[in-house]
């Protein structure tokens, strides 16, 4: 039984490499980012402090196109005195 263990233990520790259909550029991506789990953790936290700050000009940009003409920095000419 112990044997069984150390058997399960060292097919966990051993990595398998891609699939050999893989092309160049994802077995890249797997070597650099996803083979080891510290890479794997900060390639997500990257990709999610970049699509934060897409998601975040994108509806910027779309409040201020379906609120054209009525937002402060159309109308405060109407307003501000010299």
């Amino acid at each position: 039984m112990l044997k069984l263990h150390r058997e399960e233990a060292n097919n966990l520790n051993k990595l398998e490499a891609p699939p050999e259909n893989f092309s160049t550029a994802m077995r890249a991506l797997y070597n650099l980012v996803f083979k080891r789990t510290s890479t794997y953790a900060v390639g997500i936290m990257a990709s999610v402090f970049f699509f934060e700050r897409a998601f975040d000009v994108g509806a910027e940009s779309l409040f201020e196109y379906a609120n054209k003409g009525k937002l402060w920095k159309d109308i405060k000419d109407k307003y501000e005195q010299e």
